[in-house]
């Protein structure tokens, strides 16, 4: 499976490079006076001048369980894929299904307040909340990452799904382009 957590050197010239897009990183006027919002908002740093931290060989090689994997959008949708069906791979059992549900069980939610969107969380997933990050469905969890990539689960139809992007975008609210994806993702699943 194409997927770590601190990448390997020869790995290296697989992995695509990030591009700020026009409007990642662009500081919001509301931070200029609250400088630890502002050193929240720029972590990992996205408003400094090229090149981008992420591309850099020391940031790709670090294991940071919360913040650097590196995946291949097939293998973070079939990784999905076996946690939507009640975490069997084949024949290799990654989770058991109480382990899975207790993850998308929501544990913490409430309107984050530099964001302001609802938010939800559960034992290491982001959960489903009225603000549909995870598609049109009433079930789904998972992670969004840098820029606008967004990968979950939709265990009511068991279906994982990953959407990876190297373009970095800034949206006030949830990405268009996995969100337009996800809709026709989710009519085309629930049709079969």
């Amino acid at each position: 499976m194409d997927a770590w957590i601190g990448l390997p050197g020869e790995e290296e010239p697989r992995v695509a490079v990030f591009e700020r897009g026009p409007n990642y990183g662009a500081k919001r006027s509301d931070l200029e006076t609250d400088r630890a919002a502002w050193l929240i908002w720029d972590n990992p740093p996205r408003s400094r001048p090229d090149p981008l931290p992420l591309n850099s060989r020391s940031w790709r090689a670090a294991e940071v369980p919360g913040g650097n994997g590196i995946v291949s959008a097939r293998a973070a949708a079939r990784l999905y894929g076996c946690l939507a069906r009640g975490g069997e791979l084949g024949e290799i059992r990654i989770l058991q299904p109480e382990t899975i549900a207790l993850g998308y069980t929501c544990l913490a939610s409430g309107v984050e307040s530099y964001l302001e969107q609802e938010l939800a969380y559960g034992v290491g997933f982001g959960l489903q909340t009225k603000e549909a990050l995870f598609g049109n469905v009433p079930v789904g969890f998972g992670h969004d990452g840098a820029g606008g990539s967004l990968h979950g689960a939709w265990p009511e139809l068991k279906t994982g799904f990953s959407y990876v992007t190297n373009t970095l975008l800034h949206f006030e609210g949830h990405d268009p382009r996995s969100g337009s994806l996800l809709a026709a993702l989710s009519a085309c699943v629930q049709s079969l």
